[in-house]
């Protein structure tokens, strides 16, 4: 084994704890993180910086590397029971290439993200989203913060059975969010501000898909058709229990009555300026 893999390798196995068949690793760097990925563990990340565009390509069983235009956009793939933690003050993992998805998650099994702060640096124009999932299952993302500049904060793609609870997602630039050909997808507790242009909550031949308890708030939305939420050819698709204010939009749902909401404060909202593009 080549001396710098072996070091890594020894890093990470610092704090390793074996109990019913899962390890626990304790990860303090972007490169540590990446080493360590693969089924049935959790990763503890310490509190610091991750530059996910920092680590170095290199043939590895569930991490793919994809070129983007300024940089590489990195992958977990086949990937089950896998569980990213942060311990303490919430980890920062940032991608500096503006084309590039900063975590990203293909064919993938029980994955969780918890106490984990994502996005792009420095912030300004990108066309990458901060998290990405694509023909995944069993997904938790708890106590999180997706930020921009983000074209979106998250981007669901085949996927059934997602928790996203108690986290944030702001300031991106595209979306809030996009759900394609998913299911069985709540989101609680959570709250969506501060996001603008295309769009907000974007669904498309989805069903069973729950906001529960949301804060949607301060999100300009002016280009195009503006819509805060678009679902085409969705069923079963409620928001319940949730705060929408102080947004700017064109319109509120798209198609209307394609998605049922109720015991919801929708108030203080506003439509974007006659000159807006």
């Amino acid at each position: 084994m080549n001396s710098k893999w072996t070091i890594v390798f020894l890093s990470i196995a610092i704090a390793v704890v074996s109990g019913c068949g899962r390890e626990v690793i304790s990860v303090g760097t972007a490169d540590e993180l990446i080493s360590a990925i693969g089924p049935n563990r959790t990763i503890e990340l310490r509190p610091g910086i991750y530059d996910m565009g920092s680590v170095p390509q290199r043939q590895m069983k569930f991490v793919r590397w994809r070129k983007v235009f300024d940089g590489y956009e990195l992958t977990v793939r086949d990937v089950a029971d896998l569980k990213l933690i942060g311990a303490g003050e919430a980890p920062q993992l940032l991608a500096k290439s503006r084309y590039a998805t900063v975590l990203s998650f293909d064919d993938c099994k029980g994955i969780a993200l918890k106490n984990l702060v994502l996005g792009h640096t420095p912030e300004g124009y990108c066309t990458g989203g901060v998290v990405r999932m694509d023909k995944c299952v069993d997904v938790v993302i708890d106590k999180c913060d997706l930020f921009g500049c983000g074209i979106k904060g998250l981007e669901l793609h085949d996927v059934a059975r997602v928790q996203f609870s108690n986290s944030i997602i702001r300031d991106c630039t595209y979306r809030i969010l996009s759900v394609f050909g998913s299911f069985d997808i709540v989101f609680s507790n959570s709250k969506f501000i501060r996001n603008k242009e295309f769009g907000g909550f974007s669904f498309s031949d989805s069903r069973n898909i729950r906001l529960e308890r949301c804060v949607i708030k301060d999100n300009r939305l002016t280009a195009l058709k503006a819509e805060l939420f678009s679902a085409v050819s969705c069923s079963d698709i409620v928001v319940s229990g949730c705060t929408i204010t102080g947004n700017v939009y064109k319109k509120f749902i798209e198609p209307e009555n394609s998605i049922r909401v109720v015991d919801t404060k929708v108030e203080g909202n506003s439509a974007p300026p006659a000159d807006a593009f």
